[in-house]
């Protein structure tokens, strides 16, 4: 092994990992609250779930990594958010809007990166 170049993962590997099932689960939250439609039934009790199915993965995450470099990974739930509503509801994003989403994406990236 000594001539070996181990690969290593970044310190918060499951940090980030743990904010990005928040982030999603906390999307999907808002998807069952807009089918919810404003009414009180099956669909907004589901989107209540799905919200705080959320928050202990998030703070679960900050045991893992920085806040300042965690925290900024929620702004995924954007992306994903205007994802499902593209998907599930057929709902319509112009170019400028996807090029926001990829600005998210790469403000993402770039603030969650930790120094080692």
């Amino acid at each position: 092994m000594d001539g070996e170049k181990k690969h290593e993962y970044p310190k918060n590997w499951l940090g980030v990992l743990l904010v990005i099932i928040s982030a999603v689960s906390c999307s999907v939250g808002a998807l069952f609250w807009k089918m919810a439609d404003a009414g009180i039934n099956a669909e907004l009790f589901a989107g209540y779930f799905f919200q705080c199915l959320g928050v202990p993965f998030l703070i679960a995450a900050f045991k893992f990594g920085k806040l300042s470099a965690l925290h900024p990974i929620m702004a995924f739930s954007y992306v994903v958010t205007v994802l499902l509503g593209v998907l599930v509801l057929k709902e319509q994003i112009s170019a400028l809007q996807a090029l926001g989403l990829l600005l998210i994406l790469a403000g993402v990236f770039l603030l969650s990166r930790e120094k080692e």
